[in-house]
């Protein structure tokens, strides 16, 4: 189910390398699209500091590190950049030629994330 999630994202985004360009709402759109079935209970949001300068945060539930890091998604120069923001510590994670690549990217961080969060059993 996952891959098809990926193949499907994948799909609806250009193999080719663009010149990166601030994120706008159909980009955070398509991530939360591509995120859905990796993450349901992740959000993202799109954040614009100033004009030309954007980027998405994808959040796990309740913006929990204990859960995972806070992703943060920008355009920097030519690339695309993923950070990771969790305890206090931002770092860079990776940078990406293209959006693709980059969603690609955070499914596969999604997946690693959702598969080592523990399930609570608790009802409430």
């Amino acid at each position: 189910m996952a891959l098809h999630t990926q193949t499907r994202a994948a799909a609806r985004l250009s193999t080719r390398t663009e010149p990166p360009r601030p994120l706008s709402q159909g980009d955070l759109l398509l991530i939360i699209d591509s995120i859905a079935e990796v993450a349901p209970s992740w959000s993202a949001e799109l954040t614009q500091g100033f004009p030309n300068e954007s980027s998405i945060v994808l959040m796990p539930e309740g913006a929990d590190d204990a859960i995972a890091p806070t992703l943060v998604l920008y355009q920097d120069g030519d690339a695309y950049r993923l950070d990771q923001f969790q305890w206090d510590d931002y770092t860079s994670v990776a940078e990406f030629k293209t959006l693709r690549d980059a969603v690609l990217s955070i499914q596969a961080l999604l997946l690693d994330f959702v598969a080592t969060t523990p399930v609570s059993t608790a009802r409430h």
